[in-house]
């Protein structure tokens, strides 16, 4: 394909079909977007999208969680469903319990979404309003990194605030 078309697959709601998550067994979509993710004209690459509406996180498998570029947060979850989906992207906020407080801060009328940009690591809601960006809580960390405490084990206290500050930086790539 010579043109710049692109082009998108939707797929709402097929649980049962025979699609989804299957054991640990790569499932139709699996196979799909694994094979085709990077088709392209030989010099433009992602020509094709695919988008999945399920109502159950556990029916994504794990190969497509990984995959994706965008996840949107949509509808009312059982806390333990929500717990699942703050599991796998509580990298978000920096912690499961963030990711948490994310999700109820872009729901505040019915249908309020949380979009999570993966590339961009950035949470909004309703692409509106950016609720938390990667890059702004780098440049925390950055001015944070300025200010030193100091106290009768001054040294100490500063490499614990260290640490605290790279270990924040790892949850967050």
């Amino acid at each position: 394909d010579e043109s710049d078309d692109r082009y998108l697959i939707v797929f709402d709601d097929i649980v049962g079909s025979g699609c989804g998550s299957g054991r640990g067994r790569a499932d139709k979509i699996t196979e799909l977007s694994t094979l085709y993710r990077h088709i392209g004209n030989g010099e433009k690459e992602g020509k094709l999208s695919i988008c999945l509406a399920v109502q159950y996180f556990k029916h994504i498998t794990p190969i497509l969680r990984n995959q994706a570029s965008g996840i949107y947060i949509c509808g009312s979850y059982t806390d333990k469903e929500l717990q699942k989906i703050a599991e796998a992207y509580g990298f978000f906020g920096g912690s499961e319990k963030a990711f948490m407080e994310l999700y109820k801060r872009a729901r505040q009328n019915p249908f309020d979404f949380l979009f999570l940009n993966i590339h961009s690591m950035e949470a909004r809601r309703n692409h509106d309003e950016v609720l938390w960006s990667f890059d702004e809580e780098m440049k925390k960390l950055g001015s944070s990194e300025d200010k030193v405490e100091t106290t009768d084990d001054g040294k100490e206290k500063e490499k614990e605030e260290k640490e605290e500050r790279e270990d924040k930086k790892d949850i967050c790539k």
